[in-house]
């Protein structure tokens, strides 16, 4: 697993973190992966978990760890990272179904809501996957070839072993266009 640089947190094991503070590919893998040094944490967010399908598990409210970088010279607002961890059981969701996730900040103002529509039965037991869900700005008169500005990202770590979400990853990038990313691992 890989750490987040001076905090122990893992963060994602798709690619080996560097020593370096260098971005490798782009700022969303490099962060995900704990290759850019945070400057600072905030205490105080928090967030809101429920999920929907063939049950409906009970809706909890966890803290966040919120870290925030530093990647612009302008005056531009800093993104953050938000982690919450849901311990070895995790958060039992059913196999098919929609996860939201409401992001609160210190005020316990919502920040963004996520609502994550998935599809997780035909997984193999005893594996793991994520869940990716990248939200894009978009300009007026923008054309579908354009390139948008992330803006927020959400990134679920799920396991067949206990049909369960064990981590949850937000961030708020910078700034709405939907772009779901499935991956396997077993």
């Amino acid at each position: 697993d890989v750490s987040l640089p001076g905090s122990g947190k893992v963060l994602s094991t798709s690619a080996p973190a560097s020593s370096s503070s260098s971005l490798l590919g782009n700022f969303e893998e490099s962060v995900l992966n704990g290759r850019l040094e945070p400057v600072g944490t905030v205490e105080g967010f928090s967030a809101e978990i429920g999920a929907s399908g063939v049950f409906c598990p009970t809706h909890i409210t966890l803290p966040i760890t919120t870290f925030f970088y530093h990647v612009s010279e302008d005056d531009a607002p800093s993104p953050f990272l938000g982690h919450v961890n849901l311990g070895k059981k995790g958060y039992r969701v059913p196999s098919k179904g929609t996860v939201q996730v409401t992001l609160f900040n210190p005020n316990k103002t919502v920040v963004k809501m996520f609502v994550v529509m998935y599809d997780l039965a035909d997984m193999p037991p005893n594996c793991q996957t994520f869940v990716r869900q990248r939200i894009f700005y978009m300009p007026t008169g923008a054309t579908s070839a354009d390139a948008g500005q992330l803006r927020f990202l959400i990134h679920l770590r799920y396991t067949s072993a206990f049909n369960a979400i064990y981590r949850i990853i937000v961030g708020n990038i910078r700034g709405d266009s939907n772009q779901l990313t499935l991956f396997n691992y077993c």
